[in-house]
């Protein structure tokens, strides 16, 4: 992705007039699988031409070619107009002008491209060519709804009317002129084209949800749902404003608004027909308080902002769409009815006031920052039915204290539970399959993170490496959950507040600096299951002082208890056949007991207790003295080995 495509950035060769981007410097390169990027440039915005996603944090994480599409539509927006289009948030709020006469194909496109949400802009170059050429409506887009509202111009304002004392051949050079760059646009859109692929970004979960059991007593499902209060006739929509003024003009997507009365603070307004999809724009709706829908409708958006302090939504709705409720601050509570599968995409993204949603037993999605920054929400529900929880989908939920996933969750994406700086415990269930990266990442009050049981299939969960790390500020006691079989690498590095680990004897690896830094913990027993101790699995855990290693290690990676400095002995059970480089660097390690009747391998300079080397005591069985003296890397010990009757 350019993620810059504007004027300025398109330049024309003097020997074949050819279009050519340039400035790839905020470009983002994605991993073909993943959509994840996988290069760290910075993000940055031009005004005008950036999207909304362009100015959120993580807004361009994922590859989409929405995001320069749109940018190629402002692009074409300034060659017809010779302006800067307006900020995309102004868009959204006001619609966008467009000149008098203009071809309905370029409008198309423009308007199309230049959507506030990417899912209604063209998802291809082929797509937004199909708009500039008049093969494609704005209608096939998506799903058959009109992407965006042209503010209509009178031709007493236009640029274009004669009437302001444009003279006519001046005005016929002008339109030559932008025919031109319109022609030199085209050229570089097709040149974008080549940059993009083919992405699939949907996310399926299969998995299908456990029985109830009375472990999940806890859980509210909401097996109907009924609106409280009145409901709006299907062609009639009330509301209340804040300082008694009604609201100035109202655009329902499939419907006219036929007559709008306004009387005791209290606003109706009705159409030509029953209501079932709202694509919305009301000027002035900044003011409204309260609003009741129409109880025909099916499919709401486009109440990102508005002063509501709640909101009765129809039983019939189906579909609520990305960003829907949007910086909503006032809003306080809503019931989402039981129709509702998919909390899409940041439907309640930034409602600070939000503190209790009501999330039926038909949802399976939560999207991503479906509800993130809701500092206010203290608790949520999450329904049995559940199986994807979206990245950063509760990010920035500071009040939250308590999650517990309900058992039918196979997919926590990144950053799920990201800085809910309040947050002391969750329970991690045997159906999750995939845990995302920094998922618990900022929460500093997190005390205690447990798991269940092992999957039916016996797959297991791999721990991601910054599945705690950034989260380990507070957490004092790990229970490592019984679907883990991989500590990963660096999957509790930091924790300097862990004081206990429980490992289970289903784990067979203990990842690269897995513990490494955890300088709280002052014991660990590794089970007979474990193989493998990672490199700096342990290292600097200064208060470390009581090690059990289970008999089934056969390998210690280099540095792997380096600078344990409370370990004073260690017994390396006699299945260990490989001890790397620095294992037990130790200042005041005195005592070593190594079980094995054929020396393992060292990888280096093993032992160390203090600035003359080691000075401690190597205690082995006593036919193998003789084996340890004259084994290579042994050799330089043999003045501390000793025999000893195991």
């Amino acid at each position: 992705m350019h993620l810059d495509v504007k004027p300025a950035n398109i330049m024309v060769r003097r020997d074949d007039n050819s279009a050519i981007l340039i400035d790839f410097g905020l470009s983002k390169h994605y991993d073909a699988t993943s959509g994840e990027a996988t290069s760290t440039t910075p993000v940055g915005v031009s005004h005008g031409f950036a999207p909304m996603e362009q100015y959120q944090d993580g807004g361009v994480r994922s590859f989409a070619p929405e995001t320069d599409i749109y940018s190629l539509g402002a692009t074409l927006y300034f060659l017809v107009t010779g302006e800067t289009p307006p900020p995309s948030v102004d868009i959204a709020e006001r619609g966008l002008d467009m000149p008098v006469g203009l071809a309905q194909s370029i409008s198309n496109a423009i308007l199309c491209s230049m959507h506030y949400w990417r899912k209604d802009r063209p998802h291809s170059i082929s797509e937004f060519m199909a708009l500039l050429d008049g093969t494609m409506t704005p209608a096939l887009i998506n799903t058959g709804k009109p992407n965006m509202r042209a503010k209509s111009t009178s031709s007493e304002d236009t640029r274009y009317n004669n009437t302001k004392g444009v003279d006519p051949n001046e005005k016929s050079t002008k339109r030559r002129i932008r025919l031109w760059w319109l022609c030199l646009a085209v050229l570089a859109i097709i040149g974008v084209g080549l940059l993009f692929t083919k992405q699939d970004n949907t996310i399926s979960a299969d998995a299908t949800s456990v029985a109830p059991t009375a472990e999940d007593s806890s859980d509210i499902v909401i097996d109907d749902y009924e609106p409280t209060g009145p409901l709006a006739p299907g062609n009639e929509m009330w509301y209340t404003t804040s300082d008694d003024k009604q609201l100035e003009e109202v655009v329902f997507s499939d419907a006219n608004v036929v007559a709008h009365t306004y009387s005791d603070g209290m606003g109706v307004i009705r159409f030509d027909h029953e209501v079932t999809c709202f694509h919305g724009y009301m000027l002035g709706a900044h003011r409204i308080t309260s609003i009741t829908l129409p109880e025909s409708l099916t499919t709401i958006s486009g109440f990102g902002g508005l002063n509501i302090t709640n909101i009765a939504l129809p039983k019939g709705v189906t579909t609520i769409e990305e960003g829907a409720f949007i910086d909503c601050t006032s809003l306080k509570s809503i019931s989402i009815p039981n129709k509702v599968t998919t909390i899409e995409d940041q439907v309640f993204n930034c409602c600070s006031s939000l503190e209790s949603v009501t999330i039926p037993n038909s949802v399976t999605t939560i999207g991503d920052r479906a509800f993130g920054n809701c500092s206010s929400l203290d608790s949520i529900s999450i329904p049995r039915s559940v199986t994807t929880i979206g990245v950063m989908a509760f990010a920035g939920c500071s009040s939250l204290r308590s999650v517990t996933i309900p058992r039918g969750v196979t997919t926590i994406r990144d950053k799920a539970f990201a800085e809910c700086f309040n947050l002391e415990s969750i329970t991690i269930p045997s159906s999750v399959e995939s845990i995302g990266d920094h998922v618990f990442g900022g929460c500093c009050n997190l005390r205690e993170f447990k798991g269940e049981y092992a999957t039916a299939d016996g797959r297991g969960l791999v721990m991601r490496d910054t599945l705690i790390r950034v989260a380990a500020a507070g957490l004092e006691r790990y229970v490592v959950p019984k679907s883990v079989k991989v500590i990963d690498i660096g999957a509790l590095w930091g924790c300097d507040s862990l004081q206990e680990v429980q490992l289970h004897d289903d784990v067979t690896h203990i990842g690269e600096a897995a513990f490494c830094a955890c300088d709280k913990l002052t014991s660990i027993t590794i089970p007979n299951s474990v193989t493998m101790i990672g490199s700096a699995a342990f290292y600097g855990c200064k208060a470390l002082s009581t090690v059990m290693i289970g008999s089934g290690v056969t390998t210690i990676g280099d540095q792997a208890f380096m600078c344990c400095i409370a370990l004073k002995e260690v017994t390396i059970p006699a299945c260990v056949n490989m001890i790397g480089n620095r294992a037990f660097y130790i200042t005041g390690l005195d005592s070593i007991y190594c079980e094995a009747t054929t020396p393992p391998t060292l990888g280096g300079e093993v032992f160390y207790t203090g600035l003359d080397g080691f000075k401690g005591n190597i205690y082995v069985p006593t036919e193998a003295v003789e084996a340890y003296k004259k084994a290579d890397g042994w050799k330089e010990y043999a003045d501390y080995i000793v025999a000893h009757d195991f």
